[in-house]
């Protein structure tokens, strides 16, 4: 008899834009409906609902809660009626063998779900890290996954408060992740760096099973060959600029080949809103694109300096799947095992000393090795590891997941 799963999201993935953690739960959803009966539950946050009586309903929350309860804003935003009514049907409507919930933002299911099978928590990364980090930066007020519809906040709030308030965000976030393991049965991170540290942060005695996440790539897909008009190379970079992390990277390189005249091409995808902001015809804006072939087909390796720590810069693991090499900083591939012998691991004053125009011939033969040691990490991490990763999350013999990856909202049933 086949288990039953219940992943409990955090947004709806299946007509979300493509992020690195849309591809985490459709690598989840792929797995788990071929050894499975998948059923998906799907929260949202208040800030998506347009019902008034639950923003009222969420105002009082957060202001008990954050203001008076010591809970972070991320998790009370989620925590709602509604949400916790879809849950406890969800939990009602059949007997699980592994409820799966996404991210420390809905750490608070926890608490509402009894006599169910295996809880697993996918944490993502730490993010109470990130929040330390934005602060101690100094950075504006940062929203996350909302940050898009309530830029306004950002703009209006004083640079002081924002730290202030970013850095308790940091701390009551941080008691909930080490709360999370007080109550699940295993806790998966996208990097083992995290789950190393955050090992390290649990007091003696916690039984909880704390593991990293596997990246399935498939040797399968077609790599795809720039279509080449000459014989420059051109690099790419994919991601929206909206997110904190994308925003510091793009800016980096519009910098970076502004005030060294990089003479490659740079092409970068994504939905950015800075494509009026410079003036240089070695940069090409390529905007949303709905089929990565498209974008892939175009550059000859991905180009993506990193300057926040934490979890596993999934397009790195993206492009990889492409064939493509990465030349990136020390951050860039935190998490990713390729790090022995790969010659593309740059700090930051390298980078302009690498893509100088006069190089070129040794760009090529870098290019060519990186390829090289590509080749050999892809055939080491094919889908064995993630059927090894899923059969102990359910508790069962290895299983087979190589199959055509298309991921159909009509295979996972929604609940």
């Amino acid at each position: 008899m086949r288990k039953r799963v219940l992943l409990i999201q955090s947004r709806d993935f299946f007509n979300s834009p493509h992020s690195g953690r849309k591809q985490i739960i459709e690598n989840y959803i792929h797995g788990f409906r071929q050894l499975a009966e998948l059923d998906v539950c799907t929260l949202e946050s208040v800030l998506v609902s347009k019902k008034l009586r639950v923003w009222i309903q969420t105002l009082i929350s957060v202001i008990i809660r954050v203001g008076f309860g010591g809970r972070s804003i991320q998790t009370t935003l989620f925590n709602n009626p509604i949400n916790k009514t879809k849950v406890i049907d969800a939990i009602k409507s059949s007997t699980y063998d592994l409820v799966l919930i996404d991210s420390v933002r809905l750490s608070w299911v926890l608490d509402i779900i009894h006599d169910t099978g295996r809880v697993v928590v996918d944490m993502d990364d730490l993010m109470s890290n990130r929040y330390r980090l934005y602060s101690n930066k100094n950075e504006k007020l940062q929203l996350g996954i909302f940050g898009n519809r309530f830029s306004f906040i950002s703009q209006m709030m004083p640079r002081k408060a924002a730290t202030l308030l970013m850095m308790k965000e940091a701390n009551r976030l941080e008691i909930e992740e080490l709360n999370v393991a007080k109550k699940a049965d295993s806790i998966v991170f996208t990097s083992e760096v995290e789950a190393d540290e955050y090992r390290k942060r649990l007091p003696p005695g916690f039984e909880c099973s704390i593991t990293s996440q596997v990246f399935p790539i498939s040797l399968n897909q077609q790599h795809v060959d720039r279509k080449k008009d000459k014989e420059d190379i051109c690099f790419g970079f994919i991601g929206s600029d909206k997110v904190p992390q994308n925003f510091q990277s793009i800016e980096y390189l519009i910098q970076l080949w502004e005030r060294c005249n990089i003479k490659y091409k740079l092409i970068i995808a994504g939905d950015n809103s800075m494509a009026h902001s410079f003036n240089n015809p070695n940069i090409e804006m390529l905007g949303f694109v709905e089929n990565l072939q498209d974008f892939y087909s175009q550059i000859d390796a991905l180009i993506a300096p990193s300057f926040v720590k934490g979890g596993v810069k999934t397009k790195v693991i993206e492009a990889f799947s492409w064939g493509k090499p990465v030349l990136g900083n020390a951050i860039t591939f935190d998490g990713i095992s390729i790090s022995k012998g790969y010659p593309w691991i740059l700090n930051e004053q390298q980078f302009a000393e690498y893509l100088d125009y006069k190089n070129i011939d040794f760009l090529r033969s870098e290019l060519l090795e990186c390829r090289s040691v590509l080749s050999d990490y892809l055939k080491k991490n094919t889908y064995d590891k993630y059927d090894r990763f899923l059969s102990t999350l359910l508790e069962i013999q290895k299983f087979d997941t190589k199959t055509e990856r298309n991921i159909d909202q009509s295979e996972a049933v929604s609940i």
